[in-house]
């Protein structure tokens, strides 16, 4: 038996899968700056953090993919101009300070992207907990490089 689906909740969906669709750019750009920042770091324990950093995008990017696709939507195929992070946070590493300020600085706008789709109240219970608990993998994965810092500098 086939749902019909009513017009009101076809654009309610289409709007989520917008919002996911922003969320999808911003953790494509976030996986392929931390893989940048990773290859350029001597460190070998940065170099973990960061590639974890960047798998743990990855597993959020199908998540989110397969979310859009739920919606009916297409979803956001990685585009390679860097308008979210990178443009404004440099991936130049020279020393361990850049890698730490690079982090701080996407921390800031992915935990921000995250929360604009948890604080829009279109977005149903069940997709807000997957947002909520990939919110607080991004938190507990930025929390090992903060931690790893410490370790490092004491």
């Amino acid at each position: 038996m086939q749902t019909t689906i009513s017009p009101g909740q076809s654009i309610r969906q289409r709007y989520v899968a917008q919002k996911l669709n922003l969320l999808l750019d911003v953790m494509q750009e976030s996986k392929r700056g931390y893989e940048r920042i990773a290859t350029q770091s001597t460190d070998k324990n940065f170099q973990r953090a960061l590639s974890g950093l960047a798998i743990e995008c990855g597993q959020y990017i199908n998540e989110l993919t397969n979310q859009i696709c739920s919606l009916g939507a297409k979803p956001s195929f990685e585009k390679n101009k860097d308008q979210y992070i990178w443009n404004q946070i440099s991936t130049n590493i020279k020393k361990q300070d850049d890698i730490l300020n690079a982090c701080y600085g996407s921390e800031r706008i992915i935990l921000t992207a995250y929360r604009e789709v948890l604080n829009d109240p279109s977005v149903l219970h069940p997709l807000r907990q997957m947002i909520t608990y990939q919110l607080n993998g991004m938190k507990y994965a930025f929390v090992k490089v903060k931690l790893l810092n410490t370790a490092i500098s004491a």
